[in-house]
């Protein structure tokens, strides 16, 4: 990336900060700042700096969300930008949509509204791609947003005149379609710079986990002779993950056999949630993730030939 203090170029591992283990945040707000991470927040950020649209696609689990809300919470603080969060879904409407959006806007004239003196509105969409169609085909909240990309405002419905809306900028985030998701028209994704999200390495996981696994041992101050635990731990989840998600494939009978990070991100949940006085013994470390493992994936198998492969594979791993 380019340096601005410097004049120059840096690598990108260069600049990722240091994680830093927080024993009172939740679980699933924890962030371990990743290579990839800062890449697209970069990008981010400068094409809200031009006023540009942005779109970020991905598989479930990659991280779109975590990546969007933490470079808002930046630029909130730095730029004075006001966010607008909206999660689509299958029941969204356009009536809904429009109203929460009008809400958060400021009257600058009769027929023109905006964000606050000196400030920019950041309005992000999460799951573009999950409204309903209607009978037509259409997607009633994408074609109301598709109208302000457009034209830059939306008809007021009830006195029926146009209202123009100044300092906006739209962020949206879609997984593919499937499971519930659809196809979007493409006159709505031309006027987005579409970023996508490659699912994270095994290196990525390895160190996203590790970093976590071993801020709360520091923390929870467990014994050192528990953190040899820590990368065998690791190491056995992913390598669980990986072998599950590549030799049980989904099926007709088996729709629901597909796995990813949140899976992961499951079984370290359920482990982190042991305290010291509960956990003399590494064994008793050990018997809890086996029990995660088996409540996460295990759990979601249907038959005993899949059951006794996964099994089979914990032993493995245990020996």
């Amino acid at each position: 990336m380019v340096d601005p203090k410097e004049g120059g170029m840096r690598f990108w591992e260069e600049i990722v900060p240091a994680f830093v283990y927080k024993d009172n945040v939740p679980y699933f707000e924890l962030i371990v700042p990743t290579v990839d991470m800062v890449r697209y927040s970069f990008l981010m950020e400068t094409l809200l700096d031009v006023d540009k649209s942005v779109l970020f696609s991905g598989v479930t689990g990659v991280g779109k969300t975590a990546i969007v809300n933490q470079t808002l919470d930046r630029v909130v603080e730095t730029k004075g930008a006001v966010p607008i969060l909206i999660n689509f879904s299958a029941q969204s409407t356009s009536m809904a949509t429009q109203m929460y959006i009008e809400s958060k806007l400021e009257k600058k004239r009769k027929t023109r509204f905006g964000a606050p003196v000196g400030k920019r509105l950041v309005c992000f969409i999460d799951d573009v791609n999950m409204p309903a169609r209607e009978e037509y085909g259409a997607q009633p909240p994408v074609e109301l947003m598709r109208q302000f990309l457009d034209f830059k405002g939306f008809y007021d419905r009830k006195k029926l005149f146009w209202k123009e809306i100044e300092d906006t900028t739209l962020v949206a985030a879609c997984a593919p379609p499937g499971g519930g998701r659809n196809e979007v028209t493409p006159r709505f994704f031309r006027h987005f710079n579409m970023l996508s999200l490659p699912p994270p390495s095994d290196n990525c996981m390895r160190h996203i986990f590790s970093s976590i696994v071993e801020g709360f041992l520091l923390a929870g101050n467990f014994s050192p002779e528990f953190r040899g635990l820590q990368k065998a731990m690791v190491e056995s989840t992913v390598e669980v993950f990986q072998r599950i998600q590549h030799e049980l494939l989904p099926t007709p009978a088996k729709s629901h056999y597909t796995f990813n990070l949140r899976d992961v991100s499951r079984v370290f949940e359920g482990v982190l949630m042991i305290t010291a006085t509960n956990c003399s013994e590494k064994m008793t470390m050990v018997r809890l993730w086996v029990h995660e493992n088996m409540r996460v994936f295990h759990d979601r198998l249907i038959n005993s030939a899949d059951r006794t492969y996964f099994t089979s594979m914990l032993h493995e791993m245990l020996a």
